[in-house]
Parts: structure tokens; sequence; C-alpha cells
């Protein structure tokens, strides 16, 4: 008789022990073959019925299609549970763990099958759909255009690869923790309990104890500190960070879709399979540790369960981490928590002084942690500033002037498409400068927490915002900017600050970077392309709006593919060339598509617009609009007088202001004196229009102030439009949009004017006929509907005389203008209407000469 070599035999056992591990699995392995089918070859199979014929499947029958697929792709994965705990079943059970334990096998050898049999059930049909999902969609690529057109796209082609082999990394850890947590409990109620338990536990254990160390940090975002760590862990956190990087947009731009960038994704996997790999090895080794006699004990390591009670208790702590008040509630309410897990793993009250005791020395434990985490700062983290020498390149979410400081936007800083990186030392080490400075402010104790908590951007109670002696208690507006250090070692570091303008002024050295210059040529360009779909087909058109200097009145045009471009990078060229003088007081030749001012500096791209006949249109001043005249002590910006801004908020006493009149506007406007954007350390006049305003610049103070005594000395023409506007809509006090106006406070104009906000109010001008508006309003005459028949019908007449005589400072100058034979005709009307209005016209209108 032949005996066979040790080694052989064992080899044997392992591939005979595998291939029954596989054959006891066959019902779970047509189970999840089945689900992985109608998965994701069936989205691509939806994917291409949708290519051929849109219409012939409503919105409902495709969202339900999907739902059925999804659904089936998480149930499959929710799979790998069952079919770990099947393949190591006989761990919780003594009639079967001694019999088991005695095989001719190695119980490594024993584990590793095992182990890998399960894995490959749960894993092979995935693969298998992946790859028919894959056949398909080239198969369709060959007949149907659009999908031909999507497979062309290289991006959305990597971004498919990348997410099907994330789901085969992510579900293989959860097999792998599924086998660690059987191993650690000697119950399969336990394992059951613990399984679900432990896929929250590690992301929220890293949570738990980041918030625990950071929370209320200034600048400090324990979202982007932990997340790396959160997606090399767990499944959950795996997910999550994966679509981080996507909605973060640190990804590789294409015209339709992005994908992940290979560094951040190579980084991911390695780290991943790295965690994984130490899964496993922790399992065998517990598994090779692991005693028969230990099955039916709750936990067979109780590590698990301390890490578990540990977390638990560390997250009801966290309430009275951010409210000290809140100590003694949750204390009892952790003690509660915490007597429910003792009963429940030990089975009954058995040595209950021990489990106080425990309590009582984890709740020291996490209040002597949060002591010290409070006391230093996060250990020192909130101070820590990088050295110039150990940064490789800062990432820093700033758009240009024009973004962020115009227009107070401030991105979210999960979203990073907006950032720029810069490597230049010179630009790390201001922005290290700035980032130091907005430390100092915020130590400094100068200004309550809700300054840098608070978005003052577009505050307009700056009059709250001061002492009492009228000083500011901020330098406005404040402006949420994130820095992120890519660091040398490899690590980062982000942290997101309020600055004030000073602070962010500092950063106007970024807008004279190739970096920003190729931002822009981008914005502008991705801004002006238009992607349509007509009869299957993608067709790309370019239009380019140009806008007055106003930004009010704008023109249409279609540009080809060459021109935009041309046109972008001219713009780009000429902003980062741009001074910073210039960026702040340069008058606006006119505004590309809305958002991007074209300056009167702006040579190459005036010069190209000028090329391509594509003309600025004319500024048009609607005459139902406002233009108000503001003097320097009317206007406090930021909360000083100290310099005058057209961007952030402002105070204006708009009773010290000036109407002016159309011709008067546009004159200043011919002439230069309009300015927006712009900025001047000096107490400058002002011009409210259309709710924007506009600084006029201290070399035409002595103009501004001989116009604004020449109205105050004639009064000015008041349109029908604006008078009803400013009264419907206005917030001011009825007094106030009188002197705003040019006249003394007047108790009858006053009260005549109420009377015409309360008609403005009734909206008469939408019906044809009074008994049409009574009807509509009342139905029907009531009890005492005469009387209110009356009043309403008076005014009424009250309303309709306005409209017709408005304007006209005799009943002679209205027959005059409008050619009226009978003075009859009018006369009562006249009659009526002056009843009403004695002081209206007489007050702000001497004549009808004077009004035109």
């Amino acid at each position: 008789m032949t005996i066979m070599p040790l080694k052989q035999r064992t080899n044997n056992m392992f591939w005979i022990n595998f291939k029954l591990s596989l054959k006891q699995n066959k019902k779970m392995l047509i189970v999840i073959s089945i689900l992985q089918m109608l998965g994701l070859p069936m989205l691509s199979v939806l994917l291409t019925a949708v290519a051929i014929d849109e219409e012939s499947m409503s919105e409902i029958s495709i969202g339900f299609f999907a739902m059925i697929s999804l659904f089936c792709i998480a149930v499959s994965i929710f799979c790998g549970i069952i079919i770990a705990v099947n393949n190591f079943s006989y761990l919780h059970k003594k009639s079967q763990v001694d019999m088991i334990y005695s095989l001719p096998i190695k119980r490594k050898y024993k584990f590793i099958s095992d182990f890998f049999s399960g894995l490959a059930v749960y894993l092979i049909p995935y693969i298998a759909a992946c790859i028919l999902s894959w056949a398909i969609l080239l198969a369709s690529g060959v007949c149907v255009k659009n999908i031909s057109g999507v497979l062309e796209n290289g991006s959305f082609v990597s971004l498919i690869i990348q997410g099907e082999f994330a789901g085969l990394l992510i579900m293989a850890l959860l097999y792998t923790l599924t086998v660690l947590v059987l191993n650690c409990c000697g119950t399969l109620f336990e394992s059951i309990i613990n399984i679900l338990i432990i896929n929250i536990l590690i992301p929220g254990l890293i949570a738990v104890i980041a918030t625990m160390f950071f929370a209320q940090l200034y600048g400090v975002s324990i979202f982007d500190t932990i997340l790396p760590v959160l997606g090399y862990t767990s499944p959950i956190g795996a997910g999550i960070y994966l679509i981080y990087l996507l909605a973060s947009n640190e990804y590789t731009y294409s015209d339709f879709i992005g994908c992940i960038s290979a560094g951040a994704y190579g980084k991911w996997v390695v780290f991943f399979l790295l965690f994984t790999a130490a899964v496993f090895a922790l399992s065998m080794f517990l598994y090779l540790k692991r005693k028969a006699e230990d099955v039916s004990k709750p936990y067979v390591y109780k590590l698990l369960y301390y890490l578990v009670i540990t977390s638990v208790l560390m997250a009801i702590s966290l309430i009275a981490r951010y409210d000290i008040t809140t100590i003694i509630p949750v204390i009892i309410f952790s003690l509660i928590v915490y007597l429910i897990f003792e009963v429940i793993t030990n089975r009954g009250f058995k040595k209950i002084y021990k489990s106080f005791i425990r309590y009582a020395v984890t709740m020291v434990s996490i209040l002597i942690v949060c002591i010290i985490a409070v006391g230093t700062k996060g250990f020192g983290v909130e101070s820590k500033i990088p050295s110039v020498n150990s940064v490789k390149n800062v990432r820093v979410s700033y758009q240009g002037f024009d973004q962020n400081v115009i227009s107070g936007y401030h991105v979210d800083y999960l979203d990073k498409k907006f950032d720029r990186v810069y490597t230049q030392k010179q630009i790390i080490e201001k922005v290290i400068e700035v980032h130091k400075d907005a430390l100092d402010l915020y130590n400094s104790g100068e200004f309550e927490e809700s300054f840098f908590s608070d978005d003052y951007y577009y505050s307009d109670s700056y009059d709250s915002e001061t002492y009492y002696d009228g000083t500011p208690k901020a330098d406005y507006p404040r402006y949420k900017v994130n820095f992120t250090y890519k660091l040398k070692t490899g690590s980062s570091i982000t942290r997101r600050y309020t600055l004030t303008y000073e602070q962010i002024s500092q950063l106007f050295i970024l807008d004279s970077t190739p970096q920003m210059g190729e931002f822009l040529e981008k914005c502008i360009f991705n801004n002006m392309k238009y992607v349509e779909h007509i009869n299957n087909k993608v067709t790309e058109t370019y239009r380019i709006y140009l806008a007055d200097m106003l930004n009010e009145n704008s023109d249409e045009y279609k540009i080809s593919k060459a021109q935009a471009k041309e046109i972008c990078e001219a713009y780009g060229k000429d902003y980062v060339n741009m001074s910073e003088k210039q960026m702040l007081t340069d008058s606006i030749y006119c505004y590309i598509n809305s958002d991007y001012p074209v300056r009167e500096s702006f040579k190459n791209t005036i010069a190209l617009l000028e090329k391509y006949m594509l003309e600025v249109p004319e500024i048009t001043v609607f005459d139902y609009l406002s233009a108000v005249l503001y003097p320097p002590e009317a206007l406090k910006c930021w909360g000083s007088d100290e310099s005058s801004a057209s961007f952030g908020s402002m105070y204006l006493n708009q009773s010290e202001g000036r109407i002016l009149n159309f011709e008067q506007f546009e004159s200043m406007l011919e002439l230069g004196m309009i300015r927006a954007p712009y900025y001047e350390e000096a107490d400058c006049w002002c011009v409210n229009y259309n709710g924007s305003i506009y600084i006029i610049p201290s070399q035409f103070s002595d103009n501004a102030e001989i116009l604004y005594n020449r109205l105050s000395e004639t009064g000015v023409v008041v349109t029908k439009e604006i008078l009803i506007e400013d009264l419907r809509n206005s917030d001011e006090d009825i007094s106030y949009i009188i002197k705003r106006y040019g006249i003394d406070d007047d108790v009858e104009l006053y009260d005549e004017f109420s009377l015409l906000q309360e008609l403005s109010y009734k909206y008469y001008d939408e019906y044809s006929s009074f008994d049409e508006y009574f009807e509509s309003m009342f139905e029907t005459i009531g009890e005492n509907g005469k009387d209110e028949y009356n009043y309403e019908k008076l005014h009424w007449n009250y309303w309709k005389s306005f409209n017709k005589f408005y304007g006209y400072a005799t009943l002679e100058d209205y027959i005059e203008f409008n050619s009226i034979d009978e003075k009859d005709e009018v006369s009562l009307e006249w009659t009526e209407y002056t009843s009403a209005f004695p002081n209206l016209n007489a007050k702000l209108f001497t004549s009808l000469d004077k009004q035109q």
C-alpha cells in the first residue's frame, strides 16, 4: 500500500473541502446569479432600449425597471452575509464544531478553503454580470449611434469600470468583515446583530472619535479630516468617499461626465486592499486561536463588545461635549443604555457591581479625553499651520475678484471644481500668511463668535452691527475661503476660514496667475456652449450674450467654436494682465454672458468683439425704474465712512436721496461717472439704479454735488410708474419717500400718499369696470351694501382720475396737451381728482412745462 505524502494529502483535503463548500452553496449561487443578471445587464438593456426609441417608454416604466435592477443588486450584495454565515455556521453549533475540528485538514487550510469558496460564490456572479453588461453595451454600440457615442467617451467608460471594480472590492470587504464577526461571537444571534453593528461601528467610531477631538474647532472640517480614513476602512465609508470624490469634482473633466482621477482612485484601491487583507489576517488568527468550547458564549473575544459599547457611550457623550449643561441627562441615559447591553451580553444581572465599575471607568476615561481635547484645541490641530517648505501645493477656493469679492459667492467646501491648485512658492507663502492672519483675528477676541459663522455679505442691518458710538463691529463684508495644503509627506490639511476684505485682498495675487486665466477661459467657454439633442443626434452650438455696462440690456450672437475659444483665451489673457487698480476702478465696457465683466483695459477681448462685429447693445434706461443720487454722508459701506464700494452690503440713508431724471442719468453714464464694480478709499457719491449701487469716483464729486444741489432747489420729475412702484413695494415709511423726492416733510402730502398707497394695493387696473371689480371682491350688496358700494365706487374714481390727470399742474395743461375741445367733458373728473389729491401735482409739478 502506497502512503500518500502529507503535503499532497493536505492539498487534496483543501480542494475536497473547497468543492464541498461550493456544493453546499449551490442554491445560493443560483439565487445570486439570477439577482445579478437582473442587475447590471438589465440596466444595459434598459439603456439600449431608451437609446433606440426613447418615446416608446414612459418615464415611469423606465424608472420602475431601474428600481428593479438596483433592488436586485442591493439584495445580491446583502447575500454575502448569508453565504459567510452558512460557510462558518459550525462555529456556533456544539454538535458540529468538534467533528469539524477533528477532520484530517489543518485548521488554517480549513479556514482558507471555507473563506474563498464562499467568496467565489459571492463574487463570480457579479463578475459575470459585469462582463455580460459590457457585452450588451458593446453589441448595442455597433447598431445604435447614441450608444456608440457614449462608449467613445473615455471618461464615461473609465467611470463605469471604476464603479464596477469598486463594487467588487466593497463586496469583498463586506464578506471579510462578516467572517471576522463570526469568529468573535459564540452564538448566531450575537453574530447577526454584530455583523450589522460593525458595518456602522467602523465609520461611526471614526466619526465619533474625530468629533470628540475636533468639534467646534475654528476652520477645521471634521468631514474632510476623517473622510479618507472612512473610505479605506468600511463598505459604507468607501461608498461615501467615492461619491465625495465625484461630488467634489476631483476628477478629470469631459464633455458629458467625469471619472475619478487615477491618482485618487489608485490610492483608495491600495489602502482599501491593505485594510481588507488586514481584516482577513485577523480573522484567520482569531479562527486558529478559537477553541471548541467557546461555542454558545455571547462573545468569544470580548474586545468587540467593549468597542461597541464604548462607541455607543462616546456617541451619547457628544451631546455634553457640545452643551455641558446636559451632563446629568447624558449620564443617566448612557447608564441605562450600558446596563441594557450588559444584561443582553451576560444573560442576566450576574455580578452587576462589575458593570457599574466598568461603566464608571469608561465614562471617566471619555471625560478625561474630552477635557484634554478641549483644553488643547484638538491636540493643537486648530492652530497648526504648515511650513512653506513642507507644502507641495495648495488648493484655494478663490474663483477670482469678480466671482468671490464682487458677488460674495462662495462654494460649499465639498465642491472643489472651482478650486485652483498652486505650486508657486510665492503663492504658498501668501496663503499661509492669510491663514495666520485669520487665526490671529479669531484668537484676538476682537469679534464675537457669530462673526466667523454668520454670512453678512448680504446683510442690510449695519446699523445694528455697530457700537453705540457708531464705530463698526466688523470689517465688512466677510468671505468664506477654503485652503487645502497637500504636504510633501502625502497627507493633506484642509481649513475653512471667514476672511475680512483686507485679508481676502491679499489673495488678489491669485488673479494674475496662469491658473486663473485658464480657469476663466474654461468657465466662459462652457458657458457659451449649448448641447442639443435633435433627431437622436448631439449637436453643439456656441452663443455669446453681450450686455451693456449696467448688465441690463443684452443681445445674443451665434459664433463658431473657434471664435468662442479665441474670445475666451483673449479674456483670460486680459484678466491676468489687469492691475489691481484696474480691477477695482476700471470702467466696464460690457458683460459677457451676464457673469463676466469686460473692462475698458481688456484690449484683446474688445478687439475680437469688434473684429467679429459683436456689437454691445446701447444702454436702455427704462422710465419705470428710478435712479437716485446720494451724497457721501448717506452711504455707509461696510459699517464705516472711510471707503466706498459697490459690492458687499451698505447702509443708505434713503431720506438723503434725490431722484434723477433719465436724461441726467444717461449723461452721467456717458461721462463715465457711474462705476461698478468699484472700490475707493474715499467717501464718494453714489447712485442707486434698479436696486444696484454704482459709485461715482471722487474725481467727479464736484459734478455730483452741483447736480444734487440743483435737484434739491428745483424739485424732481417723478413719473407715475415710479411713484406707484415706490408706494406699493417700498419698505420705507412714506415720509422718507417724500424727502427722497426733494420735498420737505408735508402732512397734507403724506395723507394723499397714504390714500394713493391704499388704492395701489387694490389693483383696479385688472378689471374692465367697477361693477366687475365689486362683484369679484364683494359678490353681492349686503345689508350695508349701498354705503359700501358708494365708498368703493368713490375710490375707484379716485384711482382712475389719478391715472388720467397725474402730471398735469392744471386742467388747462391737460386740455391743451391732449387737444380736448370741450372743457366740460373732463371738468367733473378733474374736480373729483383735485378733491382727493389737492397737493399732489402742486408739490411735485409746478407746471406741465416744468415737467417736460
